[in-house]
């Protein structure tokens, strides 16, 4: 993945102390602003990751992260003006597995919703929002850095459907599993994984963009959820949860980027862009 901007939601595995929520601001490769209006500006400056963040920890030792789930509301997002050569910008809402990586490289195997302009470097798919899953291996014991982006519309049942559709990545057996709306989508293998990128780091829940002049998350009257976040263990599957009402942990826009946790058990954020109505 480019040098790009997002807003997240991340568990990561620490030294057995327990769970604790880490509230201040990322390292600066994990953090960025947002996305505005498409007809603000053609293009905006390229940064890191942009955005607000939340994370959490886990102990390595006591439990190990193999699943991550979430159920994103499908909304379609609008890009910054489109221009005839290849530039950054793409609006990306997901949930991944993830793997430690040297700056500048991912190990990662996700799924979500994308949409990306023409001259991209993702699927164009007409300008369409669409589903998709991504899986990158940095440089390492399994050769050079390897990137693979599928447009998934084709596997899931009523793909156009509104409202939350649910996405998960969790190993089951002897590998990975992508599902969109409890269908089974694609898999890696657990050499894929766990050799290949030294093991599970985290898992994410991100809404992303590229370029500071594409939308990301949701509008003012309608902001966009992540609900009903959780984390696979050893011992099963776990609420992701937060203190209710909490702010995300970096945000390099807050007076115009916005979210909260919210639900019942606090496992649920909600975003919207204030730029956009």
């Amino acid at each position: 993945v480019p040098s790009h901007r997002g807003v997240s939601f991340r568990w990561f595995p620490t030294p057995p102390e327990g769970y604790a929520v880490l509230l201040g601001p990322q390292e600066p490769s994990e953090l960025g602003a947002i996305s505005t209006h498409p007809d603000i500006s053609s293009n905006g400056p390229a940064r890191a990751k942009e955005g607000w963040n939340l994370r959490r920890t886990i102990s390595v030792l006591a439990v190990v992260v193999k699943g991550a789930y979430t159920e994103i509301e499908r909304l379609d997002k609008m890009l910054c003006t489109p221009q005839t050569t290849r530039y950054p910008s793409w609006s990306l809402s997901w949930v991944s597995l993830e793997g430690p990586a040297s700056t500048g490289e991912n190990n990662i195997f996700q799924v979500g919703f994308a949409k990306c302009p023409a001259f991209s470097v993702c699927p164009y798919n007409g300008g369409a929002l669409y589903y998709f899953s991504y899986y990158e291996r940095a440089t390492g014991v399994c050769g050079a850095d390897f990137r693979e982006w599928h447009v998934e519309d084709a596997l899931v049942p009523n793909p156009g459907a509104a409202g939350y559709h649910f996405f998960q990545v969790s190993k089951v057996g002897t590998t990975y599993n992508l599902y969109i709306d409890e269908t089974f989508i694609r898999s890696k293998s657990v050499h894929d994984v766990e050799t290949c990128w030294g093991g599970v780091k985290s898992a994410e829940w991100q809404n992303e963009t590229l370029n500071d002049n594409d939308q990301a998350g949701g509008r003012v009257a309608n902001p966009q959820g992540f609900h009903k976040n959780q984390y696979q263990t050893s011992a099963g599957w776990q609420n992701a949860n937060r203190t209710l009402g909490s702010k995300c942990n970096a945000n390099s826009l807050p007076g115009i980027w916005h979210c909260n946790t919210s639900g019942t058990t606090a496992n649920y954020f909600d975003a919207y862009d204030g730029r956009v109505p």
